[in-house]
């Protein structure tokens, strides 16, 4: 056992400015979850993929086998004194030196042969085999860099800020961040997925913010903490991740198994970082006097604990040790409490693969000449959902998102709509989507042919949600002997708005079998309504699903010249907001490609053809172009994060 305590000169200080690319979009100010009298410590939820550095402590990345375990780690003080136990060996320190500002994080190349050092202006500190791929050190940074996590290959690197701006450099590829989206808590660390595809940035207030193919699997967001959170790491296969307190609270997602903590006990000094061991099942926390705790099968290899510090520990380094990165895993499965589902419209056919132009050509437009049915033309052009390739760049879109349901329309039993099911359905659940039913008013719809609709949907599909749309089309007593005989499914209803809001609707949705409501309304629908709506709805112990949207207009495809502006993105901002601040218990999305009523989030492009000009998403929260195109899922994704981190 070995410790070494570092007053030498670095092999190689950089504090070269890099290309920061911290992309985002102001948001309305979140709500911090802070804190409570009870500790929670061991919380497990869904499975999958992976992170594997925590706030202020990082991992190795590259090639490792999960039956080997780490032989020593390296903890970091501010003033840059490293600190080698075990086989960890010392490769330099800015611990004789006078920094700019104090080192925050560590980070160690995949070989374990070198790191990283980071400091609050993002200045990088690269020894032994760690190279420089860039920093912010000369910049001004809005917030303070808080963390550090190296891509599988050690070619690269992101920093995070505490404001959740992110800085890639090197083949650290850019994903998003929360660089310009006030939630009220400070971001603490960020995790990279086990193929560099994508991070999971983490507040103090234990919320989970995922990008690229990083999938939400749970936070603690929303909920009492006694101490706020410092770091994210993953679990060993890269199929689950831990949220590590202050306090020494462990709390596990996916995968991650509890091993113990060190919460509910007094502490000399707070802890400041965790670490997996993957081949022994166990883990450290590290707290900020250099106490090392082990879990597990976690072998302890020394600690500062009894010695006396010039500066306090704030991070560290793990020897050998990273997630096995060739199992990205299924991706976690995010916590159904609070869902998000969008409003899907199969319908759109062309010409091949389908026999004529469906829905497309309403009203008379000509889609081979790019003449549609829609104010707004869709990115890369018209498309049929009769091809495979086109569902699931679509699925892909809505998952991304963070969205878990598509509520697909459909027009009976034979329809257009019930054919394309067949793959529609697959589709949707290899990403991960729940498929629930939106049930038309197609013609010759009574109460009786949806209970007959409802068990062939359920009986072929299993399908056991469903939204009935234009229910007030019959009374309760029509309704109630055929919904009330029903079993297994949620039915949602919808109708007058203003009936909603005062539980004159909800009296009907009671007395007819439904289980719940859903607005879905856009045009005249606001953000404000959401409140006294799902209040009304849980008086009548009914299930309550706030529907947001974009803006309205329609005059292409049916002549109707009612319009809901857009207003650059604040209609949709205001809805989400209004939906966020009520009761709901569900948000719903109208739409993801409703492109008859510009309801769509779907990704739309400028064109123009003779006599007309599409509108499009420029100016959405700024921005134009590419952005612009995907401007609302963007947003989308940023809402929904919100949503179920419960801010």
């Amino acid at each position: 056992m070995r410790v070494t305590r570092v007053k030498r000169s670095a092999k190689a200080i950089v504090m070269a400015v890099g290309v920061a690319l911290p992309i985002g979009v102001a948001l309305p100010a979140g709500i911090s979850g802070a804190a409570s009298a009870t500790s929670m410590r061991a919380v497990s939820f869904a499975p999958s993929a992976s992170v594997n550095s925590i706030g202020r402590f990082a991992l190795a990345q590259g090639s490792y086998s999960p039956s080997q375990s780490p032989d020593g780690y390296w903890m970091v003080a501010s003033d840059g004194g490293v600190f080698s136990f075990g086989g960890a060996q010392f490769y330099g320190s800015t611990g004789s030196m006078t920094l700019n500002k104090p080192i925050v994080g560590m980070a160690s190349t995949p070989d374990g042969k070198g790191y990283w050092l980071v400091a609050s202006d993002g200045g990088i500190f690269a020894f032994g085999d760690a190279q420089f791929y860039g920093s912010t050190g000369s910049m001004t940074l809005n917030k303070p860099i808080v963390g550090m996590a190296p891509t599988p290959d050690g070619k690269g690197y992101w920093l995070v800020a505490s404001d959740g701006g992110i800085f890639s450099y090197g083949d650290a590829n850019y994903y998003g961040s929360l660089g310009s989206m006030p939630i009220g808590q400070n971001v603490v660390g960020i995790a990279p997925t086990p193929d560099g595809g994508g991070y999971w940035l983490a507040t103090s207030g234990g919320a989970v913010f995922n990008y690229g193919d990083a999938k939400f699997g749970g936070s603690m967001g929303g909920k009492s903490l006694v101490s706020p959170i410092v770091g994210i790491h993953s679990s060993a296969d890269g199929r689950g991740y831990y949220l590590v307190a202050a306090d020494g609270g462990i709390f596990s997602f996916g995968d991650s198994q509890f091993f113990g903590s060190i919460g509910g006990h007094v502490l000399n000094k707070p802890v400041v970082g965790f670490g997996v061991d993957a081949g022994a099942n166990g883990y450290w926390e590290f707290a900020s006097d250099g106490g090392v705790f082990s879990y597990g099968g976690a072998q302890f290899y020394g600690s500062t604990g009894s010695m006396t510090l010039n500066k306090p520990i704030v991070g560290g380094s793990i020897v050998g040790s990273n997630p096995n990165i060739s199992l990205p895993g299924a991706g976690l499965v995010a916590p159904a409490s609070r869902p998000v589902s969008i409003f899907y419209y199969p319908w759109w056919g062309t010409v091949p693969p389908d026999l004529t132009y469906e829905h497309w050509n309403q009203n008379g437009h000509n889609p081979p000449a790019n003449d549609i049915a829609s104010d707004f033309f869709p990115l890369g052009g018209i498309y049929s959902e009769s091809d495979q390739a086109t569902l699931n760049r679509q699925m892909q879109q809505i998952s991304s998102a963070g969205i878990t349901q598509i509520n697909s329309s459909w027009w009976g039993q034979g329809s257009i709509e019930d054919g394309r099911l067949a793959l529609v359905v697959p589709t949707a659940r290899s990403y991960g989507l729940n498929v629930a039913i939106h049930l038309e008013d197609y013609t010759g719809r009574t109460p009786a042919s949806v209970q007959s609709d409802i068990n062939y949907l359920k009986a072929k599909y299993n399908i056991t949600t469903f939204y009935i749309w234009d229910s007030q089309q019959f009374t309760s007593a029509q309704w109630a002997p055929y919904i009330k005989g029903l079993s297994g499914v949620t039915i949602y209803a919808t109708g007058d708005p203003g009936q909603m809001e005062t539980g004159q609707f909800e009296q009907f949705a009671v007395a007819s079998g439904f289980n719940g409501i859903y607005t879905y309304e856009v045009y005249d629908e606001q953000g404000s309504n959401f409140a006294p709506t799902c209040s009304q709805a849980h008086n009548y112990g009914l299930l309550c699903s706030a529907s947001v949207g974009p803006g309205f207009v329609d005059d292409r495809a049916n002549n109707d010249y009612r319009v809901r502006s857009r207003q650059n993105g604040q209609v949709y901002d205001s809805m989400w907001q209004g939906a966020i601040n009520s009761p709901a218990d569900e948000i719903s999305i109208t739409s993801y490609n409703e492109w008859h009523e510009g309801t769509q989030i779907e990704p739309a492009q400028d064109m123009c053809i003779t006599g007309y000009c599409y509108q499009n998403y420029d100016g959405a929260w700024g921005q134009s172009g590419t952005a612009a195109s995907y401007a609302y899922l963007n947003r989308t994704a940023q809402w929904t994060a919100l949503w179920r981190n419960g801010l």
